[in-house]
Formats: C-alpha cells, sequence, structure tokens
C-alpha cells in the first residue's frame, strides 16, 4: 500500500514538472513574437502609415524598440514606426525589442496620376434670357483653342462659334461645348420678349 502511494506521488510529481516546462516553454516562444498592425500592407509611392505594435510588450513595459527596412529605396521606416513609401517595389519592415521580433510586408505601387475631367464646365451653366438678347459663354476645364458649339434647339436659342448665345424664340434649349472627349452643357431657357408699348 505504502509503496502504491509513492508511486501515484511520483507521477503526480512528474506530471507536474512537465507541465511547468510545457508552460515555460510555450511562454518563452510567445515573448519572442511581437505582433504588428497591420501585418502586410500595399501603398501607393509617397503614401505614409504609421506601424503599431499588437501583441507582445505587456502593459507598462519600457522597452527599446528598433525599427529597420530591409529595402529603404522601396519604404523607410523611423524610431516611432512611421513608414514612408519611396519607390515600386517589396520591402519588409522588422520591430524588434529585446529578443522579440515583428515584421510587417510592404509592398509599394506606382503612384497614380491623376485623370483629367472629362468634362468642360460652362459659365454660366443656366441662363435665362428674353428673345433678342445674347449672353457669352465661358468654357472651363481645357486649354484647347478650338471649342465645338452646338445647340440642341436653333429655333429657341443658337450659338456661334465663339460661345456666344442668342434667344431667339421661347423655349428651352441645351448648348454643348466640347473638346475632343470632354464636353459641357448650359440650359438656356428663352422667356416671350415684352411687347413694344
Amino acid at each position: 500500500m505504502t509503496l502504491l502511494v509513492v508511486i501515484l506521488a511520483a507521477s503526480i510529481s512528474l506530471n507536474a514538472q512537465a507541465t511547468k516546462a510545457t508552460d515555460k516553454k510555450s511562454d518563452q516562444k510567445e515573448a519572442t513574437v511581437l505582433v504588428l498592425s497591420p501585418e502586410k500592407v500595399t501603398l501607393e509611392a509617397g503614401r505614409p502609415l504609421t506601424i503599431s505594435i499588437k501583441e507582445g510588450i505587456k502593459e507598462g513595459e519600457k522597452i527599446a524598440i528598433n525599427w529597420k527596412s530591409s529595402n529603404e529605396k522601396v519604404a523607410t521606416v523611423d524610431k516611432e514606426g512611421n513608414v514612408t513609401a519611396i519607390a515600386e517595389g517589396k520591402t519588409t519592415i522588422t520591430a524588434t525589442a529585446g529578443e522579440r521580433t515583428g515584421k510587417c510586408e510592404v509592398t509599394v505601387e506606382k503612384k497614380q496620376e491623376p485623370v483629367p475631367p472629362t468634362f468642360l464646365t460652362l459659365d454660366p451653366d443656366k441662363v435665362t434670357l428674353k428673345s433678342g438678347e445674347t449672353q457669352k459663354l465661358t468654357v472651363k476645364g481645357t486649354d484647347a483653342e478650338t471649342i465645338t458649339w452646338i445647340s440642341s434647339n436653333e429655333k429657341v436659342a443658337t450659338v456661334d462659334r465663339s460661345g456666344v448665345v442668342k434667344a431667339i424664340a421661347e423655349g428651352k434649349a441645351i448648348i454643348t461645348a466640347s473638346a475632343g472627349k470632354k464636353e459641357g452643357k448650359c440650359e438656356v431657357i428663352v422667356d416671350k420678349s415684352k411687347e413694344k408699348e
């Protein structure tokens, strides 16, 4: 009976030691990892990003963090984790705190050139005239020297090659100015002219 108790006690002791050893190894493994946020990101050249440490540093723990970019021609990182995308390519940002490390994969894409507007702006874009009156329309949004002008209803209003609209008779017409693939419109409303007394 005594021998059985001794064997059970020894077995419990060994299991407890094994559990502690496993927990210790697990703690050591976890302690070597920093989890960054984000862990993977795509940026346009010229765009900034701040990487933060999501896990791996205990609250209140004071420890120096070193940041490094594997390819500073693609993106740089300062001591605060602020990343600046430089040129097209890929780089890895690494944060190190003692024996703990974390990584963020950064892909930098070529900066997209602004797309030119596909429309023109007419000033004014809406006007009410009396029969016989004229209105000069100004085009904004193009440097083109040649502008094509069209009236949707020349019985109501006409427009010449200089963008001068002339009211003809009561009704509504749309004046369209176009330059290449760009165009702009102005709504023209013509009222009845006042009868002479």
